[in-house]
């Protein structure tokens, strides 16, 4: 039974960042949706209908009447979509990503991905010019979710809510959260009590906790296939900032031979996860001191 797959890219009040997401992925090989959250009361609409135009035969555009906020966005489209399709790629409208990567990640998606496996994303930990020239494209699992192009799957959206509050004291019960060491572990508490107060103050913590919860994975490529437009972006919500010390680099192209994924080693995957651990959480003391003094090397040097 072939499976049916969807990219869903969200749109919030940009319709030039829309354009530039339309501009890359037109062509790919599923069905593209546009889902545009409404602004904010004090925010005046911006005009999306040149885009509809241009885009109508390729393109299907739907609107959100009043606006409900990125979390709440995101989850419910992704559910609706659920009911036709049976894989669901989210791009967001500042997360930049090619048509050939995208199109190894619907290959990928024809089929069931492993049982230990929650979600697949385009964000790895490395820049990926270099690595992407030299054809590796490998694939490592990772316990940290990457939010920046993504897929999950109709079988395995059931264990997904944004309250987790009903939840979170079967967390102790994880192996993977035992793992985590004490600081890890106090760090990302901290965040679930964010959304355990507050379920739409973002998604992706929830997206972590259910994998931690289910004793589930994310698989991610070897280097970084997607970059994120929107640091320093007034409009943006959550990268509003500058890009942090970390981004470096280019991204490169996921592209696979035939539909099977080839996984690096075990080693090389538990070095990647440390890499994860100071992008994610901060929390891999001996990477933290790298970016450290990174930050400070930046900071004192001065071009002549």
């Amino acid at each position: 039974m072939n499976r049916r797959t969807v990219l869903v890219i969200f749109s919030y009040n940009r319709p030039d960042l829309t354009r530039r997401r339309l501009e890359q992925l037109v062509g790919v090989n599923c069905q593209i949706i546009v889902s545009i959250d409404a602004p904010k009361t004090d925010t005046t609409q911006a005009d999306f209908s040149d885009l509809e135009i241009e885009f109508s035969k390729h393109v299907k555009f739907v609107s959100v009447s009043e606006n409900i906020g990125t979390a709440t966005h995101i989850i419910t489209r992704i559910s609706e979509q659920f009911q036709s399709y049976d894989n669901v790629i989210v791009i967001e409208d500042d997360a930049a990503v090619d048509k050939i990567s995208v199109e190894t990640l619907i290959g990928i998606l024809k089929h069931r991905l492993p049982s230990d496996v929650l979600t697949i994303g385009l964000f790895g930990g490395m820049p990926g010019k270099l690595l992407s020239i030299l054809g590796l494209s490998y694939w490592r699992k990772t316990r940290y979710f990457s939010a920046w192009g993504w897929a999950i799957q109709k079988e395995d959206w059931h264990l997904f809510n944004l309250d987790i509050k009903r939840e979170i004291s079967s967390l102790e019960n994880s192996k993977s959260w035992q793992r985590l060491s004490e600081k890890e572990r106090a760090i990302w508490s901290q965040r679930f009590h964010k959304v355990v107060c507050t379920p739409t103050f973002t998604w992706d913590y929830q997206m972590m906790f259910y994998g931690f919860l289910h004793d589930k994975k994310h698989l991610l490529p070897l280097f970084r296939s997607c970059d994120n437009e929107g640091f320093g972006d007034g409009r943006a919500v959550n990268t509003n900032s500058f890009k942090p010390n970390w981004y470096v680099g280019s991204r490169g192209v996921v592209q696979n031979r035939g539909e099977a994924i080839k996984f690096i080693a075990a080693p090389l995957e538990r070095a990647f996860e440390n890499l994860d651990k100071v992008t994610w959480a901060g929390s891999s003391t001996f990477m933290s001191r790298i970016h450290k003094y990174k930050s400070h090397l930046l900071r004192t040097t001065r071009v002549h």
